[in-house]
């Protein structure tokens, strides 16, 4: 009980310091993080969307806000909903700067305070650590490229076949990361990394 109650103390404690900590990051080099997964953004974004070259992707400083933008160009004539897209007809979408760090501060703060709770040997520290990474890179991979290829799409179809934007799977994942799945996301992969951490290190000394 005793060993319980210093584990839960030892976790509100470490809750209360990297929550804030994190905030803080957030606005201060939030900006340093999105610029660093930009290339994970690109390729991503280059293997899912076959129909377009992305031209250009950045963090831009519009008037209020800061946002991820991309240019997408399409590469050849096409017929969508009976209607011609023409060639190299440049199309811009953005999503917000925010968005990728959510994923950041969440699964941080839920292995940071499972970390603390476990306070197990180095190695299960430095195993979670890893698959923390691994899990954060896959939610970024999940997240903005296929919101911004959504972004595409839902602009292409409801020009062009209005009919077909509410059952595009990119549109549809688009709207439901955009509708909490974000953070639903976020937490499902860091649960997923706490398992794989416990399965892969079940029979290790203690």
């Amino acid at each position: 009980m005793k060993l319980s109650q210093r584990a839960i103390i030892r976790s509100v404690i470490g809750l209360l310091v990297v929550y804030p900590t994190l905030i803080a990051l957030s606005y201060g080099c939030g900006e340093y993080y999105a610029q660093a997964m930009l290339p994970l953004y690109k390729n991503t974004m280059e293997l899912i969307s076959e129909d377009y070259e992305v031209r250009h992707i950045s963090v831009v400083q519009t008037k209020n806000q800061k946002i991820i933008e991309a240019v997408l160009v399409n590469r050849e004539s096409r017929i969508v909903g009976g209607r011609i897209l023409p060639k190299d007809v440049d199309m811009t979408v953005s999503t917000l700067l925010g968005h990728p760090l959510q994923h950041l501060i969440l699964i941080v703060i839920i292995l940071t305070t499972w970390s603390l709770f476990r306070a197990e040997s180095l190695l299960y520290t430095a195993s979670l650590l890893v698959f923390a990474v691994v899990s954060l890179l896959l939610v970024e991979a999940l997240d903005v490229p296929f919101v911004l290829y959504g972004g595409v799409q839902d602009l292409v179809l409801s020009n062009l076949a209005s009919s077909q934007v509410g059952s595009a799977p990119s549109v549809v994942w688009m709207h439901f990361l955009n509708g909490g799945g974000r953070q639903a996301l976020s937490i499902g992969v860091a649960l997923l990394a706490v398992l794989t951490t416990e399965l892969v290190l079940m029979k290790s000394p203690r």
